[in-house]
């Protein structure tokens, strides 16, 4: 009797932890009608804001996907320099465990391009043409005597 118990209750766990959602998040990053590309896309879960849960970089057409993620409450930052960081806050639920975003305004960050430096290197050793040293040694030696 005490077996059967035992076969029940672990065939029913394995139906529940088998019968878990798997969620994904996808969308695209533009600014304005202009998809941008190498975005920044850092998930964390809502209970740890620190820790990434996973990450993805928008390609050439500004489209992300994030796959396989558990049920739950997220927190989706957007960021790339010269744009002002994105955060979205996203729960995937059984009525919803897949979401498309769409489309997902960046905007640049004006603070960023205030300031511009240039700067520019020299060489250390210069070449000259003309004379060289040997010869104006030679110059040197035989004008004093």
């Amino acid at each position: 009797m005490l077996k059967n118990i035992v076969i029940l209750l672990f065939s029913l766990w394995t139906t529940l932890s088998m019968a878990q959602v798997d969620g994904s998040i996808q969308g695209r990053v533009l600014e304005g009608n202009t998809p941008i590309e190498f975005v920044n896309i850092l998930l964390f879960s809502k209970k740890d804001s620190i820790k990434i849960v996973q990450s993805a970089i928008t390609d050439s057409i500004g489209f992300f996907q994030l796959k396989n993620l558990l049920l739950g409450h997220y927190q989706i930052k957007m960021q790339l320099i010269g744009y002002q960081l994105n955060t979205i806050d996203i729960d995937l639920t059984n009525q919803l465990p897949n979401l498309d975003l769409g489309k997902i305004s960046l905007q640049t960050d004006a603070k960023i391009f205030k300031t511009v430096e240039i700067a520019a290197r020299k060489s250390i050793v210069q070449r000259t043409f003309g004379t060289s040293f040997k010869e104006k040694l030679m110059e040197n030696k035989f004008s004093n005597d």
